[in-house]
């Protein structure tokens, strides 16, 4: 029996007919992108939102940050004149169609998250007409549409099913796949009501290849989780199967090429990544956020030191449950870099032999032979196991970093204070003690305290303050606060909290690279420049004394050396204990505060780290040649800037910093030594100061072009380094 539209419906319907209906997509990313250029192919205009606006005025110039969608499909669009961008929500308004594909991530608890799909339901609530179709194509749990979407759009006064209308059809991209596209992919729909319904099955039909209505939105969703569930249980499955069959003598990619070549009742799943799958020696380092800190370390010592909810041993295999982990990693489908969150950790030994990957730009690696490995062709990247890779290969390189908005620009040093043993006083910035008298003589009687001496010097114990702290009655609070060792003007005075800005990350920066912690109780600081590093030295001091901490020199003529030295011990606890910087050249390496800041500050902390232990060295060789009787010179002119360290952590992170930065380095083979060359220096003379600023400025007066970098292919937000062999990894 036919259905009878409605009013509302009969328009839209029309409109999605014609191929005038507006179709908008919230959330531009490996969904929502693919989606909008279907409905731009097919004939409709379409108006794309997403809240970051780098996204959207890289469309508007016609680029792609998607690493398989070309520039040219985004060009084409623009040149047909039906297709737009925009951050602005107040234009959902001019929408017909609103397609909304918002991430649905778990949070700490492994529960869906619905964040995401409420502000947005709540944002096109906010510009809601008569006429238009709403669909929900975020994975989520059975109900969602009807019990979290509509509740919102109602709340406006207009009724689902009469005034506008509401289904879920369950994206089901697969970024990189050359078989399986948005347009060939089968389309599952399902409405709220029968007019939904209709309305969600014309608007697909008029530019996907076909369309499969079902009889609710609950069962559209219901669709997703069994595809999901399905996929899940038999990774798990076979990775259970491979555990089994291992001591067994039995390859289990051996039966799983061998049992589907059954034609029916047999689909192939592989092991991958989870219990049984394929690993990363544990010498290999991995980037990881906890909370506001991000930390580079060893894949085995992450094992060991990662705050878990659960940890025990199934099978020859430790099994670790995190607690809001995240690993940076590359997305597949946009080449960003991101934090993804880790559900799991597993160790154990190695189930297959492990192989070294090693690239172009002497990078190695060591994992498993079917480690599942990122790689980029002409169709985009990709995703293949080591065994499959070969010379020649292009593997990918993660060239961006996050925004954190989690990271917090204040050191508490009163609090790394308290406990430590060593005697600490309080001062205020401004004020005295004394005009506060009647909270503070108690409690310093208590302390068994002279009350005359705390008058006299204005400085009173730690204990004392984090007491009135406590009750309530500090006077001061603790931001306009200094603390000290010692009585009187002559001891160096820290604040009690310290904000890490450009300069406090530069000084950061030149400890690593020239400073060390003296390893009896003093905890002296000491940095070491050379003679002829006035400018690095004025500028140590300089930030030093902005931090209320004075600063003495000794040169040491015999090295050619000048010491600046720091006796403070709050600063050497905040180094050593609070920062965790390290003690020698051996143990350095970037809090992981530091290395979850903003750009300007991390830019801040290589610039220290590369005036430390940078160079910069030039090459202007001649070669002579005889062409047609005559005699040529060509002179070669080139600029490398290295970085050196003795602290592997440290080689590690200064990488993941300067890729960061959009810079790809190469690696000096069998040495901690980091160079960039090309185009990239001169993202870096700015960073340098005193004689290594001036080499690379007069190398920059007299280039006449920049050459690219020898190694990495930049695509966008991440590059490709070519892969020089696969070899088996040394015992």
């Amino acid at each position: 029996m036919p259905e009878t539209l409605v009013e509302p419906a009969r328009r839209l319907a029309a409109a999605i007919d014609g191929k005038t209906a507006r179709v908008g997509v919230i959330g531009l990313g490996y969904v929502g992108l693919p989606l909008l250029l279907e409905f731009d192919r097919g004939g409709f205009p379409v108006l794309g939102f997403d809240i970051d606006r780098d996204k959207v005025a890289r469309l508007k110039r016609g680029e792609s940050y998607i690493a398989h969608i070309a520039a040219a499909r985004i060009q084409g669009a623009l040149e047909r004149g039906r297709f737009d961008a925009t951050s602005d929500f107040a234009r959902l308004a001019e929408a017909d169609a609103i397609l909304i594909c918002v991430p649905t991530p778990l949070t700490p608890q492994r529960e869906p998250d619905l964040s995401y799909i409420e502000k947005t339901a709540d944002a096109v609530a906010a510009r809601l007409r008569p006429g238009q179709l709403v669909v929900l194509e975020s994975t989520t749990y059975p109900g969602t549409t009807e019990e979290v979407v509509r509740p919102r759009l109602e709340a406006t006064g207009l009724k689902v099913e009469a005034d506008v209308f509401l289904a879920f059809s369950p994206e089901r991209e697969d970024p990189g796949n050359s078989q399986y596209s948005t347009r060939t992919i089968p389309k599952v729909v399902g409405g709220v009501g029968p007019q939904s319904a209709r309305l969600a099955e014309a608007l697909y039909r008029g530019t996907l290849d076909r369309v499969v209505r079902v009889s609710s939105a609950r069962t559209a969703e219901a669709v997703k989780i069994l595809e999901n569930t399905y996929r899940a249980v038999n990774i798990a499955l076979v990775n259970e199967l491979k555990v089994t069959f291992e001591p067994m003598g039995i390859d289990i990619w051996e039966v799983i090429e061998a049992a589907k070549t059954k034609p029916f009742g047999y689909a192939p799943f592989y092991p991958g990544p989870g219990l049984g799958g394929h690993c990363l020696s544990g010498q290999e380092t991995v980037c990881v956020r906890d909370g506001a800190e991000v930390r580079v370390l060893p894949f085995s010592e992450l094992f060991e030191s990662a705050p878990a909810r659960v940890r025990h041993r199934v099978s020859e295999v430790d099994v670790t449950v995190p607690h809001a982990l995240e690993a940076l990693s590359v997305d597949p489908a946009t080449g960003q870099a991101r934090f993804a969150p880790i559900s799991h950790l597993f160790r154990r030994g190695a189930p297959t032999p492990l192989l070294r990957l090693r690239l172009k730009d002497n990078r190695r690696i060591t994992v498993t032979d079917g480690h599942p490995m990122l790689y980029h062709d002409g169709a985009g990247i990709g995703v293949r196991p080591a065994r499959e890779l070969r010379a020649g290969d292009r593997i990918v390189v993660a060239r961006s970093w996050p925004a954190d908005s989690a990271w917090k620009p204040c050191l508490d040093v009163l609090e790394a204070a308290r406990g430590t043993g060593i005697n600490v006083r309080v001062i205020p910035r401004a004020g005295r003690w004394q005009d506060h008298a009647e909270v503070v003589a108690p409690v310093v009687a208590r302390a068994r305290i002279s009350p005359k001496d705390v008058w006299k010097h204005n400085t009173l114990p730690l204990e004392a303050f984090l007491e009135l702290e406590a009750r309530g009655s500090a006077p001061f609070p603790r931001q306009d606060l200094l603390l000290s060792t010692g009585k009187g003007g002559s001891w160096n005075q820290i604040p009690s909290v310290i904000r890490v800005d450009e300069d406090f990350a530069r000084l950061i920066g030149y400890y690593l690279s020239e400073g060390c912690l003296t390893e009896d109780g003093s905890l002296r600081i000491r940095f070491c420049f050379g003679a002829h590093e006035d400018d690095l030295i004025a500028d140590t001091r300089s930030i030093l004394a902005r931090l209320g901490v004075r600063s003495s020199l000794h040169k040491l003529k015999r090295w050619e050396t000048v010491q600046v030295k720091v006796s403070s011990r709050i600063l050497g606890i905040l180094f050593r204990d609070v920062l965790k910087c390290g003690r020698n050249s051996y143990e350095m390496q970037v809090p992981a505060q530091l290395m979850a800041a903003p750009a300007p500050i991390r830019k801040a902390l290589v610039a220290g780290l590369l005036r430390g232990d940078g160079d910069v060295h030039l090459s202007r060789p001649e070669r002579t040649y005889r062409k047609r009787g005559r005699l040529y010179k060509h002179a070669f002119n080139a600029a490398t800037v290295g970085y050196f360290t003795s602290s592997p952590v440290l080689l590690q992170q200064v990488t993941l910093l300067l890729q960061g930065m959009g810079l790809v380095p190469t690696f000096k083979r069998g040495k901690p030594h980091l160079r960039m060359n090309g185009s990239q220096v001169d993202a870096l003379a700015p960073l340098l100061a005193g004689s290594k600023k001036a080499k690379l400025e007069a190398y920059q007066a007299r280039r006449q072009r920049a050459g690219s970098g020898r190694d990495a292919r930049l695509h966008g937000p991440f590059a490709t380094v070519e892969l020089a062999a696969v070899e088996p990894a040394p015992p």
